[in-house]
C-alpha cells in the first residue's frame, strides 16, 4: 500500500480519538493508571511493547469523542486500527458495554488476564 494511502488511513482512525489524549498521550507513550491492577498494567505494558516492535502506532488509555469510552490500548498499522481491551475482573456485559459504543472503524481485541502468555498474543 502507498505510504501516503497509509498515514491518511491512519490519520482518518485517530480522528475518533479526542485531539487532547491524541497529543497528550503522545504515540508510543504508556500511561499507567494506579487504579487499575498490576496485572492489568503489566500486561498493557508487554502488549504495547511487542506491538511496537511489529511497527504498530500504539496509544493508551485514549478517550473517544462523542463520550464513546476510553481504551485501555489503540494499535494503528497500514490504516488498520485495533482497540486493545484488558479484561481482569471484568464482567461479560462490561464489555459488550464497552463494544458497543466504540467506533466501528476499529477491530476490537480482547485480551483475558487470565493465563495470559504474550507469545501466544498476535494481531
Amino acid at each position: 500500500m502507498n505510504y501516503d494511502i497509509k498515514n491518511k488511513l491512519n490519520y482518518n482512525l485517530l480522528q475518533h480519538i479526542y485531539y487532547q489524549d491524541r497529543v497528550g498521550n503522545k504515540e508510543g507513550f504508556i500511561k499507567y493508571y494506579p487504579n487499575n491492577s498490576d496485572t492489568h498494567e503489566d500486561i498493557k505494558w508487554n502488549v504495547c511493547k511487542k506491538l511496537k516492535k511489529e511497527g504498530y502506532e500504539v496509544y493508551t488509555e485514549c478517550r473517544f469523542k462523542n463520550n464513546k469510552g476510553r481504551a485501555d490500548i489503540i494499535a494503528i498499522k497500514d490504516g488498520i486500527g485495533y482497540i486493545i481491551e484488558i479484561a481482569n475482573n471484568e464482567k461479560e456485559k462490561s464489555i459488550a458495554s464497552k463494544k458497543d459504543r466504540y467506533p466501528n472503524d476499529f477491530e476490537i481485541i480482547v485480551v483475558q488476564a487470565k493465563n495470559f502468555n504474550i507469545e501466544n498474543f498476535n494481531l
